[in-house]
């Protein structure tokens, strides 16, 4: 029985495959990445590690996000990444469809509940902040909010009446929530503009149209400050109008989170005298690379060298290819946090960034995330990226030397912190031109053939 051409390839590919991963789970040597313990003589096995790799810092896709679960609230000066503040704006309904007002309702008083998460980001654990709280100005939507174009210098514009004006400590083991009582005219406003049109409580567009959300931001008082996240359940921030009228003397209704209402975090990131400042996007500055959660910076890695990969043999497919990155002993991961994932990202042919064959998802935003290395034992902290599709894609080539037409010597990504709105972190990375030469990026792969 005649095998086609292509059923033979395929079958080859097959076994080759199988024989890389059995190679891969018996890996045992730190620096090569790859440690071959056993191989058969009918294959032909290469491992080739690529160090031409340049690192660029540049500022990371911007992201627009409304239905979070947290928020980040706070201000603080990073040594090396300079200021970040982050500030947060929402939508509110009222809970109550069915609210019986009484006679001669009169609005007391009207609180903000915040609610702290655990833990924090910068180096103070407790820091006094001046907080602001602002009413969505009249006749502004948030529902049009796009976040991506909209810093807090730019809020100007979506800011309304300032509600209040306090100062609070930031401590985040300090559980009890914040009550921030707002303009006392406010729970007369709502009062009295809910019982002449019972609307307002019935219906949430209609409420969102005549009050359209809050702002909250603040400044630091004290030297480095802190960034606390902020829980945007429906329970644990919210909106409270107390009010009485002619029998009972104290009645309240709740403004809370639906999960149909915007909330947003908005960041604003102060680079110019910083290190971040300097390296970003300076293909000069090749000794160290910034990763910034908070729609801060992400890393533009080039890797050259690719046709070093067929040089020397056609016939070679390629198995594995990971590419590691190593945190500089500037990032001080023991007092700032490093993200735990990353995503990537790749260059099309229009120049656009889009997701590369190995970290598609199940939709067109999300990939596969990809772990933070906190490995003692081997004494590496940083990110192993699998970029086995989009190598063997570059270079074209397969059992029998398929597709080389298509080669390319370098390949272009773009790797960004993966929860960008709900976590302050950042690392600090070793470039291709770091003093220490064994933390320098580097890609291992793995090739074979059927000899």
């Amino acid at each position: 029985m005649k095998v086609s051409n292509n059923k033979l390839i395929n079958m080859r590919k097959i076994i080759l495959f199988f024989l890389t991963g059995i190679i891969l789970i018996s890996c045992r040597d730190k620096d090569s990445l790859i440690g071959l313990n056993m191989q058969s003589d009918i294959f032909g096995i290469e491992f080739d590690t690529l160090h031409d790799i340049i690192t660029t810092t540049r500022q990371a896709d911007l992201i627009s996000l409304s239905g979070a679960t947290i928020g980040l609230l706070g201000d603080y000066l990073d040594p090396s990444f300079g200021r970040t503040q982050a500030a947060l704006a929402f939508q509110l309904a009222p809970t109550s469809s069915n609210l019986v007002f009484g006679e001669n309702p009169v609005g007391k008083k009207v609180t903000l509940k915040l609610t702290k998460r655990s833990g924090y980001y910068g180096l103070d654990s407790a820091a006094t902040h001046e907080i602001k709280v602002w009413q969505v100005a009249t006749g502004k939507s948030l529902d049009n909010l796009d976040s991506t174009e909209v810093k807090m210098n730019d809020l100007i514009d979506y800011k309304g009446k300032l509600l209040s004006h306090t100062t609070m400590t930031f401590n985040p083991n300090d559980t009890i929530p914040w009550d921030i009582e707002l303009d006392s005219e406010l729970a007369k406003l709502l009062v009295d503009n809910l019982v002449k049109n019972d609307t307002l409580y019935k219906n949430d567009t209609a409420f969102m149209t005549f009050f359209p959300g809050l702002i909250v931001e603040t400044v630091c008082t004290c030297s480095q400050g802190n960034i606390v996240s902020i829980d945007y359940s429906a329970d644990l921030c919210y909106m409270r109008l107390q009010f009485s009228n002619s029998t009972d003397s104290i009645r309240s209704l709740d403004f809370v989170l639906k999960n149909s209402n915007k909330r947003y975090s908005i960041f604003n990131h102060d680079y110019e005298t910083s290190e971040v400042g300097q390296a970003l996007d300076n293909a000069d500055y090749k000794s160290m690379a910034f990763l910034q959660g908070m729609n801060g910076v992400g890393l533009k890695i080039e890797i050259n060298g690719l046709d070093s990969l067929w040089n020397n043999d056609t016939s070679y497919s390629v198995n594995s290819a990971i590419l590691r990155f190593q945190l500089a002993e500037e990032s001080k991961k023991d007092l700032y946090l490093p993200p735990n994932s990353v995503f990537i990202k790749m260059f099309n042919k229009d120049g656009e960034e889009v997701f590369t064959p190995d970290y598609i998802g199940q939709t067109p935003n999300t990939t596969r995330a990809i772990n933070y290395i906190n490995d003692t034992i081997k004494d590496i902290y940083g990110y192993d990226i699998v970029l086995n599709r989009l190598l063997y894609e570059k270079i074209g080539n397969g059992i029998n030397g398929e597709n080389m037409a298509k080669r390319e010597e370098s390949m272009v990504i773009t790797m960004y912190v993966n929860s960008q709105l709900t976590r302050a972190n950042r690392a600090i990375i070793a470039g291709s031109e770091y003093a220490d030469t064994t933390l320098r990026p580097k890609l291992y792969v793995v090739r074979s053939k059927i000899k």
